[in-house]
């Protein structure tokens, strides 16, 4: 019996932007020089052919940014939201380890 491969369903549910926008903006208005490094981190979360979808916006898919939270934090509490969960501070930690593999990988 051979086994049926169907292709990947699209996900059609993306993170909501003003979820992600408060923490986001708050690190890159102190760190401007980390722009850089979230543009890329978005690329690689976007889905793929995320400009086909609306908004045109390269989030990640709700079901990866959940795994993605829940695999570093552990499982919400009390009902909030897994984005919530994310200080700032952690945001900032990760784009700036970013960057530094970055230019490290270039050396």
């Amino acid at each position: 019996m051979t086994a049926t491969v169907r292709p990947r369903e699209a996900a059609t549910e993306v993170v909501a932007l003003g979820e992600l926008a408060p923490g986001l903006v708050a690190v890159l208005w102190r760190a401007p020089w980390l722009v850089p490094s979230a543009f890329v981190q978005a690329m690689r979360l976007a889905p793929r052919r995320w400009w086909t979808r609306w908004p045109p916006i390269p989030l990640p898919t709700r079901e990866l940014w959940d795994f993605r939270i829940e695999t570093a934090y552990g499982p919400p509490g009390g009902g909030q939201s897994a984005l919530l969960q994310v200080p700032p501070a952690d945001l900032r930690e990760h784009l700036e380890w970013c960057r530094s593999m970055r230019s490290w990988t270039r050396k």
